[in-house]
């Protein structure tokens, strides 16, 4: 029994894997996160194709086959992982003639959200690709591939991931490039903004306003009213008594008729 923990032990991944005698047995041996029990409705085509290429595949053979594995996914549309090349061979160094042999594997799921309703589709779609590549060779081009992306290019032959898209709020797109119509992020498209006055307690309050230009105007909780967003004064001399409580008459404590209650001199 180890006493010691050697930063050894190995954990299953809670999704297919399972411990069998201290060994992790994967149960998902192509990986597509639908364990091999119940990976029962696949579709599987072995796949050859003779093409001509550059003598700098052969610099690396590795570099060639995932790239060529991503273009036949972005040609066909498939989901990333579902080609496999399993074997490269040279037919002729005269003009580097080779053969790549592949696999598509395709879970039941898969093909139906593909366009393909069947293996035979898919296999006379890969025809025409023999043919294009045939006629026109392999060409690696890379960037986005979807059509519904901002910086959709329509040269492009392997999908990088690269794609960017508009939030579908405010953003549009021009010329490759996401143009962010909402420079304050409140959601309200520019063109949509309202200048005004945004807080509630203030006179001039504009429930439509999505933007506050320091607009507001206030009472000033002595004499001041607010009558359609318009403040009114109501202590037109200033003296901090309110006009409906001024009291006009003699203010001169001296005079006879002085009045100790008068606001304003009369």
């Amino acid at each position: 029994m180890a006493t010691d923990d050697d930063g050894s032990c190995t954990y299953i991944d809670g999704i297919c894997e399972t411990c069998e005698i201290g060994i992790i047995i994967d149960n998902d041996q192509d990986d597509d996160g639908i364990c091999d029990v119940d990976d029962f409705n696949q579709l599987e085509l072995n796949l050859d194709i003779n093409v001509t290429v550059d003598s700098s595949v052969l610099d690396d053979l590795t570099a060639f086959e995932e790239n060529f594995e991503a273009l036949i996914e972005t040609q066909l549309d498939l989901p990333d992982g579902s080609v496999d090349v399993t074997n490269i061979s040279v037919i002729s160094r005269d003009d580097l003639d080779i053969s790549i042999s592949c696999v598509i594997f395709l879970t039941e799921n898969e093909l139906e959200e593909s366009d393909f309703s069947t293996g035979e589709d898919l296999e006379n779609a890969w025809t025409e690709l023999e043919e294009e590549f045939s006629n026109d060779g392999i060409d690696f081009v890379f960037g986005c591939s979807y059509q519904t992306a901002c910086n959709y290019d329509v040269s492009v032959t392997v999908n990088d991931g690269s794609c960017f898209y508009i939030d579908g709020i405010c953003e549009t797109c021009a010329e490759g490039v996401i143009v962010d119509n909402d420079y304050d992020d409140d959601d309200v498209c520019n063109s949509d903004e309202i200048e005004g006055c945004t807080y509630q307690e203030a006179c001039n309050y504009n429930p439509e306003a999505t933007n506050d230009d320091n607009s507001c105007t206030y009472v000033d909780g002595v004499c001041d009213t607010c009558v359609e967003s318009a403040i009114i004064d109501n202590d037109i001399d200033d003296d901090g008594v309110c006009d409906v409580d001024e009291l006009e008459g003699c203010i001169d404590n001296t005079a006879c008729n002085y009045n100790p209650n008068v606001t304003v001199d009369d």
